[in-house]
């Protein structure tokens, strides 16, 4: 996977776009993948989005940080944010382990219809809102 898989991959559709505006509008941009933090970074920087996050947070090889909360707990510590539900934060993912772990923060997540989940299982774990495709992500963050 290290050596091929992991770049088998497709950047979606207006996703750099949307990160750039989010970035020029000043939002700190981070990931809480379930993925190991190493193999993200190294996807990210192959796509050249690496630039877009302040901090990159994943799951570790070595079993710490297994569950979607704890990868998010640590996200929020590096970031230095201590009531996510006092800030303007929101969870973008395709799963329900996305929507349940940001839900351990009160986090609200938009759930994205291009990943693995599916419109019914992102609803039934309470995503505040669905996106169908960029344009719709993008309306939903308002930029």
């Amino acid at each position: 996977y290290h050596d091929v898989g992991e770049f088998e991959n497709a950047v979606y559709p207006g996703l750099p776009e949307i990160l750039a505006d989010l970035q020029t509008q000043g939002a700190t941009i981070a990931t809480a993948t379930s993925k190991p933090t190493e193999s993200a970074t190294r996807i990210l920087t192959h796509f050249g989005l690496d630039g877009y996050f302040t901090f990159i947070g994943g799951a570790e090889m070595h079993g710490a940080r297994q569950h979607k909360a704890d990868v998010i707990a640590h996200t929020l510590e590096e970031l230095g944010i201590d009531d996510p539900g006092a800030t303007d934060i929101h969870m973008v993912g395709d799963r329900s382990h996305d929507v349940l772990g940001a839900k351990a923060f009160d986090i609200p997540t938009i759930g994205v219809l291009w990943g693995y989940g599916s419109r019914a299982e992102l609803t039934d774990a309470g995503a505040v809102a669905i996106a169908d495709d960029a344009a719709q992500l993008r309306a939903l963050l308002g930029i």
